[in-house]
């Protein structure tokens, strides 16, 4: 597409209301600088009350900043068809597998 913007997006998991990673959607962008804590918060929070409405156990949920700095949800996604991003992979598999070690499938 042309002349397509490329905003502040992230690609989240979420297990039973826990987000277990997120990462920036978008590969070799560094356009952005990291998320505030007061971002981090905002969107999390919004991710997660995306998911409890969703009411699955595992989903993915893309969020974006909207140039006023509200975050909107983009996409929800089965999880086990979305790509990880940029986000680390090692700490996204042992949350879920101590998540899935607590309460089990």
């Amino acid at each position: 597409m042309k002349d397509f913007p490329i905003a502040r997006e992230y690609r989240c998991f979420v297990y039973r209301g826990e987000i277990l990673s997120y990462g920036f959607y978008w590969l070799y962008v560094t356009l952005f600088p990291p998320l505030s804590s007061e971002e981090e918060q905002t969107m999390c929070a919004l991710v997660v009350e995306a998911a409890r409405r969703l009411d699955v156990p595992f989903v993915s949920l893309d969020v974006a900043q909207q140039q006023d700095g509200t975050f909107i949800i983009v996409e929800p996604g089965d999880p086990q068809f979305s790509g990880p991003s940029t986000m680390p992979l090692a700490p996204l598999w042992r949350r879920l597998r101590h998540l899935l070690g607590e309460r089990g499938p």
